[in-house]
């Protein structure tokens, strides 16, 4: 039989019991500060050094700088995009709307929805 003591905590091994809603843990938005932070000194130091250090990897270890470049590079990509009339993108009003644009000019042979109904498909 466990016990619970006052925090929803069994008293034996300290785990929460079932049903509890916690109450606690990480402030909130504390590791969106320190990922921002670190984020923010990582590109300072990239402006300042990054052009540098990635001649010296590419002198010193290509192997390694295959390696960032594989890291950096979309997986896969199977999209041809071929006579795109970019005026058609000054047309646009948003950003929506140019996204939406290309999206129909990378997928063209795929099938689409039209107000969300299956019989609509142009």
């Amino acid at each position: 039989m466990t016990m619970e003591s006052g925090n929803g905590r069994d008293t034996r091994n300290g785990r929460f019991l079932p049903g509890h809603r916690g109450s606690g843990g990480r402030p909130v938005g504390s590791r969106v500060k320190l990922s921002e932070r670190f984020l923010a000194d990582l590109h300072c130091k990239w402006v300042k050094h990054g052009g540098d250090v990635l001649e010296r990897v590419v002198h010193d270890d290509p192997v390694a700088f295959a390696k960032i470049v594989s890291k950096v590079l979309p997986r896969e990509f199977n999209a041809e995009i071929v006579n795109v009339n970019l005026s058609l993108f000054a047309e646009c009003r948003n950003y929506a709307e140019a996204f939406r644009l290309a999206r129909d000019y990378v997928a063209d042979d795929a099938p689409r929805l039209i107000n969300g109904d299956a019989d609509d498909v142009d």
